[in-house]
């Protein structure tokens, strides 16, 4: 009572002083004493609020002010009923908060706000300067409740703690006789994922338990009775000092510390003396310890940390291209902003699941529950975020840092999440800028029922289009063929060993494990042979094996091609779309971007799995079409200074490999026959006409028996699977997928669809060659031919060269000699593609090579006009060679057919010219001068004889 009586009149005493200084503005009036007290008239008994005034406002943790000018510092207006802030009070009132209806100051203990302050009752409220001391994570709580409890749910508050604390939470104990929690021997405990570890009484470590198979064994298995000492403060404990002796006097110990376990001050340094703490938002701190392949190491030179590019410059892109420059304000310069760092995906302060504060509260320990658990929490770093995404409701942005009041986080719960990018009228907008490609539509995406992962990387990479690839969805894992149900987060590829998540180069081919482990999903997926052969029927490691040695891939061919790896840089000039990197459209898609130049050939990636099958989208693949087979960038743009790539489903695999296997294709800007820019005039022995590009395989094999009459295309003869033995599926080793490309002859041989006719056999006269045989036989007869048209051509292209006078008219038909020659023998398959086209080439090669001999001294004679359609056309002029070969090859590759009518023959008048055909079914044989003659011509062009 006495005491109660003495607080009540110095508070009294404070009151009339603050009244008799006559200013309303400095001092409470008698009219507002009833806010703190009951009735001064009977006694100095406070009402709720003058306790909380009180409670409040002891700043040196056991009394109030006593000098009346501090008042000031945070209130305008001591006569008003609420005392009204001033821009001191307010930034005090919210980042001082133990949480939103209590500030931290009511739970200070002494010193309380002499932590940082020299003398907050004194009002002086300047920050304390010298050497920081450490406090203690339970004075950081009193401000910071809400990351304080966050904290103590995770892995970061027992990675080592006292045996007390093992004793409260019930962990499991090393199995030995008689011991307890009572009478243990531990002195304290590594609290680990999947396993934990124990120091003995002395301090060494002694045992360790495998939380996933309940087992303890020796900490040193090989020697149990070696017992290291304990060294791993630095990254176990909070202001580890590795010289200062023996924590708690224990000689197994190296070195003291402050605090044990990853604490406040473990990240941030010690508080006291000025609150002089880091926040790091480049990732550095956690490299500290988060590092090596056991530790879930970030990787620092992937694209997520590197620095920013020029998105972030523009606040607009900051959101995703430097999140953290966003938060506060200021947007990078290139090179400077933070990036996509640790932080951005995981909450520093909730790093584990929230499952573990559960298990690893008082007596709550269960093993069985805890080895089941996440790893790692996800959550988006958002500096506008309000506990739901600004991405998932109608909010718009007023301002940086406008959700940061009591109780609200700058992270995303992922969890919430379930429309990205929902329009608001008629777009779509975040930053009043629209985020979403129109190829989504006008409702969104739906992430209902999506993993957290999936939802987190979804938060950026679906806003120009995933991987800047319109239309695109990940729907991977997600099709009625295989498993609807089942579905392949970008974290199962993005991230070696899936059970671990701890590849943080997020390069799903260069992952330490892929494919054995990235693609499986234990038992749910491309499970390896080496985990489940009964269940390995779709496993990736023996397409990898394959795809490793084909010519796809580019270590071997890329690097070790002289053209490739002489180069520096591609040539900018050329027909439209022609650009730096255009031989990367074939060689590497990956790489061709307009805007981008390929300086060095270890740029390259070869024709990788997604080329060839949009794999963010194979789900919806299938599931449309019931085809796997997509081309990457096969109709790519570049419109409005944004490069956009594009997937373009392919019929079938001929369609597939001609994108890049066929001269007639739009990724080659000079297809022949003929003549570069001046070569036609060039006597020089080096200079040839143009020859085609590559193997273009399509070129040939289209309108060939197997193509055009059975239905074959490019993988039933390229891609023959095996993957069983004499006793069911056989191991990764020893699977055929077909990923090498190679003619399998032997493997096609036992096949039904060419053992039934590839037999051996006489069939009605007929005897239908094994395929090796008959592989064996059509590119004998082939290479003899093309070694005869070979002699002929190079003959004729030597005339051509040495002949001083005029011969324009015999260029395009020497071009087109070379051209055919060149084309059987880049295709590669020496006529196996198509045996009767091939050896039609090479006739008219050499019909080409002796028209170019016979037109020697010969000028053009006529020029005709063609447009797209049928064309009633005849000759101008004589031209001394009449075959249609020769007289159309400046077209020939622009005309379907020639129809000419031979009067002499009524009975059968109209005679037929087809470029494609075999010369021994056409039936037109001249085209001579004065005659009129139907041209179908497929596009415009010039007819010059």
């Amino acid at each position: 009572m006495r005491k109660g009586i003495i607080l009540g009149i110095g508070i009294l005493i404070i009151l009339l002083a603050l009244a008799g200084t006559g200013s309303a503005k400095s001092g409470f009036t008698a009219g507002n004493c009833s806010y703190c007290h009951v009735d001064l008239n009977i006694d100095s008994t406070l009402t709720s609020q003058g306790n909380n005034f009180k409670d409040i406002h002891k700043f040196n943790g056991n009394a109030v002010p006593t000098n009346v000018s501090s008042c000031s510092t945070c209130h305008t207006n001591l006569a008003t009923t609420f005392f009204p802030l001033t821009s001191n009070g307010s930034s005090y009132n919210s980042t001082h908060r133990f949480n939103s209806t209590m500030l931290a100051s009511k739970l200070f203990a002494a010193p309380a706000c002499g932590n940082c302050h020299v003398n907050a009752n004194g009002n002086n409220f300047t920050l304390l300067t010298g050497t920081p001391t450490y406090l203690n994570s339970s004075v950081c709580e009193d401000c910071h409740k809400a990351k304080y409890d966050n904290w103590t749910n995770t892995m970061h508050r027992v990675m080592l703690t006292k045996n007390t604390s093992g004793a409260a939470m019930n962990l499991s104990l090393p199995d030995f006789d008689g011991l307890n929690w009572t009478n243990t021997n531990v002195s304290y405990m590594i609290v680990g994922k999947t396993s934990f570890r124990y120091l003995n009484a002395t301090g060494y470590l002694f045992r360790k338990y495998n939380v996933l198979t309940g087992e303890f064994t020796p900490y040193n298995t090989t020697d149990p009775e070696n017992r290291p000492q304990y060294s791993c403060g630095t990254c176990h404990t909070t202001g580890y000092n590795a010289t200062g002796g023996n924590e708690s006097n224990l000689s197994g110990i190296i070195g003291t510390w402050e605090e044990e376990g990853i604490t406040c001050e473990n990240c941030h340094g010690p508080g006291g003396n000025g609150h002089n703490v880091t926040v790091y938002t480049k990732g550095e701190d956690c490299i500290r310890c988060h590092y090596g392949d056991t530790r879930q190491g970030p990787a620092m030179t992937n694209k997520h940390a590197l620095g920013p590019a020029e998105e972030s410059t523009n606040p607009s892109c900051t959101q995703c291209h430097s999140p953290y420059n966003r938060y506060i304000g200021a947007p990078a310069s290139t090179g400077d902003g933070t990036n996509i760092t640790c932080s951005v995906c995981h909450n520093p302060h909730s790093t584990t699941d929230s499952q573990y504060g559960q298990i690893l509260a008082n007596n709550s320990f269960n093993a069985t529950i805890m080895a089941n658990l996440k790893d790692a929490k996800l959550s988006f770093f958002n500096g506008t975020a309000s506990n739901v995404s600004k991405f998932n409701n109608t909010s718009v942005f007023t301002g940086t840092n406008a959700s940061l009041v009591a109780g609200n986080d700058i992270f995303d719960n992922l969890s919430l999440i379930t429309v990205l990018y929902p329009f608001l009228g008629s777009t779509s907008k975040i930053y009043n800028t629209q985020v979403i490609d129109d190829s989504y539509g006008t409702t969104g995406i739906d992430l209902t029922g999506r993993p957290e992962s999936e939802v987190l990387c979804s938060q950026c990479h679906y806003r120009h289009g995933l991987e800047h690839i319109p239309g695109l969805n990940l729907s991977h894992g997600r099709n009625n063929v295989t498993n609807a149900n089942e579905t392949a987060t970008c974290v199962d590829c993005h991230m070696s060993n899936a059970g671990g998540k701890k590849d943080h180069s997020f390069d799903a081919q260069e992952a330490t494990n892929y494919p054995q482990y990235t693609c499986s999903k234990g038992t749910n997926c491309h499970v390896t042979s080496a985990e489940n052969l009964n269940l390995s029927n779709i496993s990736i490691v023996p397409v990898e094996t394959e795809w490793a040695a084909s010519r796809h891939n580019k270590t071997q061919f890329y690097k070790n091609d002289s053209y490739f790896a002489n180069q520096t840089g591609f040539s900018s000039s050329g027909a439209p779309k022609r650009n730096n990197s255009e031989c990367m459209k074939c060689h590497s898609p990956f790489e061709w971007n307009p805007s981008y130049i390929v300086r060095n050939v270890s740029d390259f990636r070869g024709i990788t799995c997604a080329i060839c099958h949009n794999v963010h989208d194979m789900g919806d693949s299938i599931n449309e079409s019931g085809l796997k087979y997509s081309w990457y960038n096969r109709d790519a743009s570049y419109a409005s200074g944004r490069y956009k790539a594009n997937y373009t489903l392919m019929a079938n695999t001929t369609e597939l490999c001609g994108n890049c296997h066929s001269n007639d294709n739009p990724r080659i800007y000079r297809a022949g026959p003929g003549w570069n820019g001046t070569d036609a005039t060039s006597t020089s022995a080096t200079v040839y006409p143009i020859s085609p590009h590559g193997w273009p395989a399509k070129d040939l094999f289209l309108t060939s028996p197997k193509e055009s009459g059975q239905g074959f295309e490019c993988i039933d003869c390229h891609m023959y699977v095996n993957k069983t033995n004499a006793t069911g599926l056989a191991s990764d080793t020893d699977k055929i997928t077909g990923h090498t490309f190679r003619v399998n002859e032997t493997g096609l041989q036992n096949t039904s669809r060419c053992n039934g006719c590839h037999d051996g056999l006489n069939h009605g006269g007929t005897i239908y060659s094994t395929i090796p045989d008959r592989i064996d036989t059509v590119q004998a007869a082939t290479q003899a031919k093309w070694n005869s048209a070979n002699s002929t051509v190079r003959g004729a292209l030597a005339e051509y060269k040495n002949y001083t006078g005029v011969k324009n008219l015999s260029a395009d038909k020497i071009a087109r000699a070379y051209w055919n020659l060149k084309l059987v023998e880049s295709d590669d398959s020496w006529g196996v593609h198509n045996p009767d086209k091939a050896i039609t080439l090479l006739d008219e090669a050499v019909a080409y090579a002796d028209a170019s001999n016979a037109s020697l001294g010969q000028a053009l004679v006529s020029t005709v006009n063609l447009t797209a359609g049928w064309n009633l056309k005849a000759l101008q002029n004589a031209s001394a060679v009449t075959s249609p070969v020769s007289v159309m090859s400046s077209v020939a590759s622009n005309i379907t057919v020639v129809w000419g009518y031979n009067t002499s023959n009524p009975a059968d008048p109209w005679e037929l010219y087809d470029p494609a055909m075999p010369s021994s079914l056409n039936d037109l044989t001249q085209i001579v001068a004065g005659e009129g003659y139907w041209i179908y011509a497929i596009r415009d062009c010039v007819w010059t004889v």
